[in-house]
């Protein structure tokens, strides 16, 4: 039996370099660790954010009569019955440090007849705020709720604009401002360019703002002679890409227009939300192929191969699987709703 002491004589100590390797590796699997708990931590906080966050951004519109200078409107659209806390008080919060002197709700505040429940506390807290006008969107005229819809908005002291109109005065000016109900209406409703004319026939030649819920109806705007049109309806572009209005519209059209932000259109201008409403599906689909896809690249992958190239792969790799993705869930979710959503209610009895 050879003794430990002649075994340590014969092979001698572990040599200082394979300890330092040792901890090396030790050190690099805990600072692997902590990067991983890192990574998951900020995609909580940014998917925690994306579905309960609520920013704004403010535009000053200078064509508008110059009695209304200052004059602050809230544009909201395509709430989508979120809550934003209990009764939807954070949105109303937010809106009221806001200091709005008139708020805009732009259709698509529901997608569902049963979330008819959640309106009285977001109309009356809103109402609350400051004078605030209401017109439909297409998901409530899908959900069949607007019957039901516009009279429980009236009893919570929100103004239903049902393709009518009402004058705004301040400084010695005066603004008109017009509520068209969407083309998922009724099939014989008043059209824009009527209740254009309507307007120019009984108040004369005054700047006229459009509350529509459509960012996509943009001839009829300009054939209208509209100064100012409040929309929303794209979400920013169903995919959104950097540097683009997105990549996807609400139609299934590439690189939409008109999705976000102040546009100056032939004839007057245009405003149109992001939306407020729920995109659970696609911040998933985002952060799968975004990033778990690419922690499990170099972790399986990379850590195979130890080359740039095949680093440097997994973006167009991880970009094409996420743009992939998004666009079958769009199309999936586009033929559901189109089912029912371009069909124009029967005529108004």
């Amino acid at each position: 039996m050879i003794k430990d002491a002649d075994w340590q004589q014969r092979i001698g100590a572990p040599p200082e370099r394979s300890r330092r390797r040792r901890r090396r590796r030790r050190s690099g699997c805990l600072t692997r660790f902590l990067a991983f708990v890192l990574v998951v931590a900020a995609l909580a906080g940014w998917f925690w954010w994306q579905q309960n966050g609520l920013s704004s951004e403010e535009i000053e519109v200078a064509s508008a009569p110059d009695g209304f200078a200052g004059y602050r409107i809230v544009l909201i659209s395509d709430l989508h019955a979120k809550e934003f806390g209990a009764g939807n008080e954070k949105l109303i919060q937010y809106v009221k440090d806001l200091h709005p002197d008139l708020i805009a709700i732009v259709g698509d505040i529901l997608h569902e007849k049963s979330q008819l429940a959640m309106i009285p506390a977001v109309a009356s807290g809103l109402a609350g705020v400051a004078p605030t006008y209401y017109v439909t969107g297409n998901h409530e005229w899908a959900a069949h709720a607007v019957q039901e819809l516009e009279p429980l908005l009236e009893e919570n002291g929100v103004h239903v604009l049902s393709n009518t109109y009402v004058m705004l005065e301040r400084g010695g000016d005066r603004i008109a401002l017009l509520g068209a109900e969407d083309s998922n209406g009724y099939a014989d409703q008043k059209t824009i360019a009527e209740l254009s004319e309507e307007v120019r026939q009984e108040q004369g030649d005054v700047y006229k703002i459009l509350l529509s819920h459509r960012n996509t109806r943009i001839e009829e705007y300009v054939d209208a002679h509209i100064d100012l049109t409040l929309c929303g309806h794209a979400h920013g572009g169903l995919i959104r890409l950097p540097g683009t209005d997105g990549l996807i519209g609400p139609h299934r059209e590439f690189f939409p227009s008109y999705t976000a932000g102040l546009y100056d259109l032939p004839y007057g201008q245009l405003v149109a939300s992001r939306g407020l409403g729920k995109t659970v599906v696609p911040t998933v689909i985002v952060v799968l192929g975004s990033c778990v896809f690419r922690v499990i690249w170099v972790y399986t992958i990379f850590a195979h191969f130890h080359t740039i190239p095949s680093l440097y792969l997994l973006y167009p790799c991880s970009w094409t699987l996420t743009a992939i993705a998004e666009i079958v869930y769009f199309i999936h979710a586009y033929k559901d709703s189109m089912k029912i959503f371009t069909q124009p209610q029967p005529a108004e009895v």
